[in-house]
C-alpha cells in the first residue's frame, strides 16, 4: 500500500512532524509512502516527492483538505499509479454532515443546518425554536465545533432562549472566522454517559464515554476510546464493539471511514460524527503501530 504524507512547509523532503510516528509506523509495515506539498495543493497544483511507485491502493493520511483539492489530488495521483480507495464523492460524504446525516439520521442526534456564510442572528433564533423547542443543543459547522468554549460558542440548554442563541451563535462565527465550512448546523444535545478523570482540572467540556472506530471496506480495524485509559478512574467502562457496524451501515459502502460513537446515560449507543479515513487522527498517538499493523492484515480486502 501507499500511503501520503503532508511534508513539512519548509522542508518538502520531511513529513510534517503530526504525522511522523505515523509515517515511521507504515514503513515498518512495508509500506510506501509519499509526501504532499499542501500549500501547492491549495493554489491548485499537485507537488509530490514520490518514492518509487509500483501502482496500488493509496490513503491520503493529513491534516482536512476542502473537496476540491482532494479532487484534484485524487485525479491526479491516479496518472502515475497512486489509485486513492476513497473517492472524491466519498471524501466530501464523510466531509460536509447534511450528506452523511441523510443516510444515518435513524441512528445519529436530530439535527438541522443553515446554509450559507453570513446570517440573519434574529432568522436563526426563530428557526431553532422551531425545530427544538426547549431542548438543549449543540452548534457545529459543517466539519467543526468550538467544543472548547464550550459555554459561549457550543452549547445552548434551552433552544427557546433566542438571545442565548443568538449570542452563541455570533461567538461561534467570531471563532470560525473564513474558517467556517458550510454554515450552521444545530444538533440535539443527547445526556450521553460521562466519563471520571483522575485530573483535578475540570475539562472544559463533558468527557464522555465516546470511541473512534476505523473501518476498512466493512471490518472494523482499530478502535479506541476518546480519552487515554490511564486518566480514567470509573472502570470498567462499556464498549461499543457489537454495535460499530449497526452504526456505521449508512456509509458502509465508503472503502475507509471512521465513526465515532458515544453511549447515552441509558446504555444505548448513537453514532456522534462519520470522517473519511485518512483524516481522521488516531486518539492515542501510541496507538500508530498496531493501527498499521491491521491495515496491513486487511489491505487485500479492497
Amino acid at each position: 500500500m501507499h500511503f501520503i504524507y503532508p511534508s513539512e512547509p519548509y522542508a518538502q523532503r520531511k513529513v510534517d512532524l503530526p504525522f511522523d510516528r505515523e509515517a515511521q509506523a507504515a514503513k515498518k509495515n512495508g509500506h510506501t509512502i509519499h509526501l504532499l506539498n499542501l500549500e501547492a495543493l491549495a493554489d491548485g497544483r499537485v507537488s509530490m516527492h514520490l518514492s518509487p511507485i509500483d501502482p496500488g491502493p493509496t490513503v491520503y493520511r493529513g491534516w482536512i483538505v476542502p473537496p476540491e483539492q482532494y479532487e484534484n489530488l485524487h485525479r491526479t495521483t491516479a496518472t502515475f499509479g497512486l489509485n486513492l480507495v476513497n473517492s472524491p464523492e466519498h471524501y466530501k460524504l464523510c466531509h460536509n454532515l447534511p450528506e452523511w446525516y441523510e443516510r444515518c439520521e435513524w441512528v445519529t442526534p436530530r439535527s438541522m443546518w443553515i446554509p450559507g456564510q453570513t446570517f440573519d442572528l434574529d432568522d436563526v433564533a426563530l428557526k431553532v425554536a422551531e425545530e427544538f423547542r426547549t431542548d438543549a443543543v449543540i452548534l457545529k459547522d459543517y466539519i467543526k465545533s468550538q467544543k472548547y468554549y464550550w459555554d459561549v460558542a457550543c452549547f445552548i440548554p434551552d433552544a427557546s432562549d433566542a438571545e442565548k442563541v443568538k449570542s452563541v451563535v455570533k461567538e461561534f462565527l467570531r471563532l470560525q472566522g473564513a474558517g467556517l465550512s458550510g454554515g450552521l448546523v444545530f444538533r440535539r444535545f443527547e445526556k450521553f454517559e460521562r466519563v471520571k478523570l483522575r485530573s483535578l482540572i475540570e475539562p472544559r467540556f463533558p468527557t464522555i464515554n465516546e470511541w473512534r472506530a476505523f473501518l476498512w471496506n466493512g471490518s472494523i480495524i482499530h478502535l479506541s476510546p476518546s480519552w487515554r485509559p490511564g486518566e480514567v478512574l470509573d472502570y470498567p467502562i462499556a464498549r461499543p464493539d457489537d454495535h460499530i457496524k449497526k452504526l456505521a451501515a449508512g456509509v458502509a459502502d465508503v472503502p475507509f471511514v471512521v465513526v465515532d460513537v458515544a453511549q447515552t446515560e441509558v446504555g444505548e449507543w448513537k453514532l456522534v460524527e462519520v470522517h473519511d479515513g485518512g483524516i481522521a487522527s488516531i486518539p492515542a498517538m501510541d496507538d500508530a503501530e498496531p493501527f498499521y499493523e491491521a491495515l496491513t492484515e486487511f489491505s487485500h480486502l479492497l
